[in-house]
């Protein structure tokens, strides 16, 4: 098994798998445009152990996610020549920028992390991307969403060659909590449409004491010492959430309605003055 290697890239999107097709008895290798030390996210220093030039036919590739550079011909076309020997190509996270670049996911359906999801749906028009998942196994082709997504690709890769039964040994001695039936999913949480209200207050000092929920509802509560007044601050998260969110007012006060996931939502919004530390703002959505 072949572990694509380039600088930039993102530990867990190959450590992760690596401990999973490791522990599954794989022989797992990495390689790089060049067998020099290469460094990762975070600042780990690598040292790719082959290079495309001289690395084993490997059964299956990973293709890691991470600072991808998908104009990276010499990178892309060995991931595309390799593929078509290969038994499987696995993508994590981005790493799925590096597979449709080489046309690998040409008519096919696939995945990354949430974040990108937009940006690979405009960089390959050819694909079906989708989000609401952790992997989507194509056969010969498995793309899978951001980070540890990867190790339940990985988890589901091997099962294919060990079975399930075995497989869910595996990860449990690896104290994983596999679940191939309802995993997590990070773009099924509610969390996601509270990212806007979030980003109102990057320009000001503030501090988050709440954030928590499900996939029906999410409370998030910011202490802000922003130089604003309480109307002034109900304002600019109004313009926020209507301009910029689509959210629409409901009758009641500081209230919102919006759809998403197929379902419609309702957003309150509670701001307290506090004389020392400044506002403290919450913003509860549910789903009905």
């Amino acid at each position: 098994m072949a572990v694509v290697l380039f600088p930039g890239v993102e530990i867990i999107d190959f450590s992760g798998p690596w401990e999973v097709f490791g522990a599954a008895g794989m022989d797992v290798f990495s390689v790089a445009a060049s067998d020099s030390i290469l460094t990762a996210g975070m600042g780990l220093k690598i040292k790719p152990d082959y290079s495309f030039a001289n690395a084993p036919m490997p059964d299956i590739i990973l293709v890691p996610g991470g600072n991808v550079d998908a104009s990276d011909t010499v990178v892309v076309n060995w991931i595309r020549n390799t593929s078509r020997q290969s038994a499987h190509t696995m993508s994590v996270c981005t790493g799925a920028f590096l597979l449709a670049a080489g046309g690998l996911l040409d008519s096919l359906t696939a995945t990354t992390n949430y974040p990108a999801i937009d940006a690979l749906k405009g960089f390959a028009p050819k694909t079906n991307v989708i989000d609401q998942v952790r992997f989507v196994d194509n056969g010969r082709i498995i793309t899978s969403a951001g980070l540890s997504s990867g190790m339940d690709a990985a988890f589901h890769l091997v099962s294919l060659y060990l079975g399930k039964a075995q497989t869910k040994k595996m990860a449990n001695d690896l104290e994983y909590g596999w679940d191939d039936e309802d995993p997590f999913v990070r773009s099924k949480l509610a969390d996601k449409y509270v990212q806007d209200f979030l980003n109102v207050f990057t320009p000001f000092d503030y501090e988050m004491t709440e954030y928590d929920g499900d996939r029906d509802k999410w409370l998030v509560t910011v202490r802000t010492k922003a130089p604003l007044s309480q109307e002034e601050l109900l304002e600019l998260l109004a313009i926020q959430f209507e301009q910029v969110s689509g959210w629409k007012k409901s009758g009641k006060k500081n209230t919102w309605t919006f759809n998403g996931n197929s379902k419609k939502w309702l957003a309150t919004l509670s701001l307290v003055q506090q004389r020392k530390d400044g506002n403290e703002i919450t913003l509860k959505i549910s789903g009905f």
